[in-house]
């Protein structure tokens, strides 16, 4: 009876991280952000883009470029972690919002960015609750804040929200390194105080540039 139980929670975790992606997706075509036609895309290229960065992601653990523990974590989790999975993101969420779906402001096109990211979000996950199931609480609690802001951020780059281009690309670098630290944190195991703060830098950061960039917008139209 305890073990159904803690299968049920486990089940009950990966579902709540699909309920908020759909949820706000819900919330997008009723605002008439996007399409039924356009979510449904979103949704099945977040999986290839799971797909596609778990490939590489293996791939790349298949070298073993050096002996330092150390090292392996820190590639592990900023290069393998970070920078595979933010990649992955901006190249679909390129396809989809600046090449197929066209968005014409920056509200819609990082409306777009945060969907997509909800969706990865959440089929990340459950690749998680199968291959760890030991750290799958720690993961629905954490997954959609940390790729919904850093793909925000990193999205940012991609379309001329900001006019003073100066830092155009440094809320990349903000996201991949924020994502980063806190993979670093979770596979070390003791370092929890860092990955929430990374965790709450990320989010910060988020909600401060897309502020900045709708008031731009704003000031603009």
């Amino acid at each position: 009876m305890h073990r159904y139980s803690k299968r049920m929670f486990l089940v009950f975790l990966l579902a709540s991280s699909f309920i908020i992606a759909f949820c706000y997706a819900v919330f997008c075509v009723v605002s008439g952000r996007f399409s039924v036609f356009q979510v449904i895309v979103c949704f099945f290229c977040s999986l290839v883009a799971v797909f596609c960065a778990s490939l590489l992601q293996t791939f790349l653990s298949s070298f073993n470029l050096t002996q330092s523990i150390l090292a392996q974590r820190v590639f592990s989790a900023f290069i393998q972690a970070a920078l595979i999975e933010e990649m992955a993101k901006l190249f679909f969420i390129w396809i989809l919002f600046v090449t197929l779906f066209k968005q014409k402001t920056c509200s819609s096109f990082l409306s777009g960015a945060l969907l997509f990211a909800l969706f990865f979000s959440s089929f990340e996950t459950v690749a998680y609750g199968i291959s760890s199931p030991d750290i799958i609480v720690i993961r629905s609690l954490t997954a959609l804040p940390l790729h919904g802001a850093a793909t925000v951020l990193a999205a940012s780059t991609l379309y001329p929200c900001n006019s003073k281009k100066v830092f155009r690309f440094l809320p990349i670098v903000i996201a991949v390194l924020g994502h980063g630290l806190f993979t670093f944190s979770m596979d070390t195991g003791n370092l929890l105080i860092l990955g929430l703060v990374s965790l709450s830098g990320l989010v910060g950061s988020a909600f401060w540039y897309t502020t900045v960039y709708k008031e731009n917008e704003g000031s603009r139209n």
